[in-house]
């Protein structure tokens, strides 16, 4: 089988070219399901606030995709991993473990998923993404300091319920 480059990531957002951008997360966390494989993904939505590096614009949207569960039905470690960089540079890291009272967190669980919805968007991050086999992968995700955000959103307070 075929598979054509795409100038749209399949989820309703024109891809961004690669390069270093700040990220405004968004609200909106989607959960896709492959009903053939058992795979969970959960999409977070982003726009790009500022440029560092790259060819791509203010305003511009993405979706990053973080396959939690694979096609085996097994938790993903990378998953894991990718949401500890995520909250760590989101200084989100510290409330999550509060939250979650020393235990592990089942990044799967409705309870994280309601934590997410609640706390990331408005949240900024500095990342790295490239294109690769038709897919945005988002590498070096960083804190962000005041100054790299766009003048308005710097000021822009979220707040989120505690539904955990």
């Amino acid at each position: 089988m075929k598979t054509e480059k795409s100038t749209d990531t399949g989820l309703g957002f024109p891809r961004v070219p690669g390069g270093t951008y700040v990220w405004e997360i968004l609200e909106g966390v989607r959960i896709l399901e492959n009903e053939d494989t058992g795979a969970v993904s959960q999409s977070l939505s982003l726009q790009v606030d500022s440029v560092v590096d790259g060819d791509g614009q203010v305003g511009d949207k993405a979706s990053w995709l973080i396959n939690v569960i694979t096609g085996k039905g097994t938790a993903n470690r990378m998953a894991d991993e990718t949401y500890q960089r995520l909250l760590t540079a989101t200084n989100l890291m510290d409330d999550l473990s509060e939250k979650a009272g020393g235990e592990d967190v089942d990044v799967a669980s409705d309870k994280f998923v309601a934590f997410i919805k609640a706390k990331l968007p408005g949240k900024f991050v500095e990342a790295t993404h490239q294109l690769k086999d038709n897919n945005m992968n988002f590498t070096d995700v960083r804190a962000v300091s005041g100054d790299k955000k766009g003048e308005e959103k710097a000021k822009k307070e979220t707040s989120g319920g505690d539904e955990w």
